[in-house]
């Protein structure tokens, strides 16, 4: 059994903001607090592109099992149970109610560790980057923490059939 790993990442949708939404307060951050949250659109592909080598597995007998892992707060929790509705397997939040969207090296050091405590991942798929921060650092760090290879850039997943 391939077990592969998703981690994903809730953010505010930006669109909902208005050019005068954009001034930032006396902390130098922009409010959010009043817009709908959304799954990140590079782990949203991430997501269906794992979903979709579940789907390719059945089809040559070679069962996987997915979890998806998110680091924040009780917002996260309905993309949980969506994704556990999607046939993922696991769904983990590992709660932080500090913003560390500025912060990559913090989230792949949570991610890492819980890879390492769980030692059992086959394959890790993050988004490319967060439509927050946008930094694009945090897949090269984990795989930097973890001591494996880093593939970016990759639109598409299927196993091998001749295995």
């Amino acid at each position: 059994m391939m077990r592969v790993l998703v981690c994903f990442k809730v953010v505010p949708d930006l669109e909902m903001l208005s050019e005068e939404d954009w001034v930032s307060g006396p902390e130098l951050r922009v409010d959010v607090s009043f817009v709908r949250n959304i799954l990140n659109c590079f782990d949203e592909s991430a997501l269906e592109m794992a979903l979709k080598l579940s789907d390719y597995s059945k089809a040559i007998n070679m069962p996987i099992k997915l979890t998806a892992l998110t680091i924040g707060d009780k917002k996260s929790d309905i993309y949980l149970k969506t994704l556990n509705a999607l046939r993922f397997d696991k769904t983990v939040r590992i709660e932080s109610n500090e913003d560390i969207s500025f912060l990559p090296e913090v989230t792949a050091a949570v991610i890492s560790q819980y890879i390492e405590d769980i030692n059992n991942q086959d394959i890790v798929i993050l988004g490319r980057q967060s439509s927050v921060a946008d930094n694009a650092k945090t897949p090269l760090l984990v795989a930097e923490m973890l001591g494996w290879p880093c593939i970016t850039q990759v639109i598409k997943i299927e196993p091998d059939k001749e295995d």
